[in-house]
């Protein structure tokens, strides 16, 4: 890390009081104030909290605690979930470490899981994990882990690639998204692709087989975590040509979607990765000199349109040189993984800020980490749990 951004890094002043424990007090006041507050009013405003607000706030009454446990409380707040959007980062065993807009950096653990399991996706606060079972199998898992719930899914035999998972935001139901190549008894890759859906609701898998010929972009598809717009999952491709991987859930069929021209015209030298934005499709466009963000604001049509375009060569800081990463993005900033440390990129003030550096098993290893766009909720996995049996 050059030395100037250690400088940066140094600068960052942090309040005496948390943000958490101000809105708390905020709360509280206003129910302290001319009697109790009536408990809709109350939920209403508990639900706009942070998350580490909510959960402090689970505590300062029973009454609280019993507003905040109630079902349909983890709906209302989900509907304000973009106040808690962090970075998640898988760097220490089954221990995470969540990074919010502000920087601050709190740590969560799969512990409760009681196997070491790795995250392979993430929607509306909850996780798909992945663990090696029994004879070698994958089992996979769905968990909260603010809230530690956990259901374990059903057995399937495939080799997936690709995991998405989405979870309605009532609470209601999830899916998870398998895609891979299919093996033959050799352990072989043939030339069928399986895609599998699951389905809380009925507690099954759906497969759908796709001819290889038809998806030969299947096997350059980034690993990164898919995006869930349009009640499909996007992933997109790693090398020349550009496409996106699109899984429909309502069909359960993979497809191919293209770019439009005006983001393409230099491909041949530009990376490009998927976030969500707003509840949009958006795609990062990186060069040797400039991220542009485009924003796919009408799916149907294929409107698209320019967000932000930002130097990475300029006098203070200069990026052009080191991989980025983008991980997840508001309207106001967007987090980043750069070498060995997750940024922060404030859109309005354009200025780059150094958060958190990445440790694995104690040591700097930015090559083997694994980072996710996540909102805290606290959506159960239990209902799902009672629904399966």
């Amino acid at each position: 890390m050059p030395n100037n951004l250690l400088r940066i890094m140094e600068q960052q002043n942090h309040n005496s009081r948390s943000s958490s424990e101000k809105e708390i007090m905020a709360a509280s006041c206003l129910e302290g104030t001319g009697g109790s507050l009536p408990d809709d009013i109350v939920t209403e405003i508990l639900a706009r909290l942070t998350m580490k607000s909510i959960l402090r706030a689970r505590s300062v009454c029973k009454h609280w605690h019993k507003l905040i446990s109630d079902e349909s409380f983890a709906s209302r707040n989900v509907q304000f979930s973009h106040r808690n959007s962090m970075a998640l980062i898988e760097d220490s065993g089954t221990r995470l470490s969540l990074l919010d807009s502000l920087g601050e950096v709190s740590r969560l653990s799969l512990d409760f899981l009681e196997t070491q399991v790795f995250v392979r996706a993430s929607h509306n606060g909850l996780l798909c994990c992945s663990a090696k079972g029994e004879n070698g199998h994958t089992d996979y898992y769905v968990c909260n882990p603010i809230t530690r719930q956990h259901v374990q899914l059903p057995y399937i035999a495939v080799d997936a690639d690709l995991v998405g998972l989405a979870c309605d935001s009532s609470g209601r139901k999830f899916n998870v998204a398998l895609a891979g190549h299919l093996y033959d008894k050799n352990k072989e890759a043939n030339e069928t692709i399986i895609g599998c859906v699951y389905h809380s609701e009925s507690n099954t898998w759906r497969k759908h087989m796709h001819r290889l010929d038809d998806l030969y972009e299947f096997s350059y598809i980034r690993k990164d975590p898919p995006v869930f717009v349009n009640g499909a999952f996007h992933w997109i491709t790693e090398y020349s040509p550009i496409v996106l991987l699109v899984l429909d859930l309502s069909r359960g069929l993979l497809r191919k979607m293209r770019l439009p021209d005006k983001i393409l015209k230099e491909q041949e030298d530009n990376t490009y990765c998927l976030l969500e934005f707003e509840g949009c499709l958006s795609v990062i466009e990186i060069s040797n000199s400039w991220m542009v963000t485009w924003v796919l604001q009408d799916y149907d049509n294929d409107v698209w349109y320019m967000l932000d375009r930002v130097s990475l060569n300029s006098n203070r800081l200069d990026l052009s040189m080191l991989e980025i990463v983008p991980i997840c993005q508001t309207r106001e900033d967007m987090v980043l993984g750069i070498g060995q440390w997750m940024f922060l990129y404030q859109r309005n003030s354009r200025e780059w800020k150094p958060r958190y550096k990445i440790m694995k098993y104690g040591h700097i290893d930015p090559l083997f980490y694994s980072a996710f766009p996540f909102r805290a909720t606290m959506l159960p996995c239990c209902q799902f749990d009672d629904q399966l049996h």
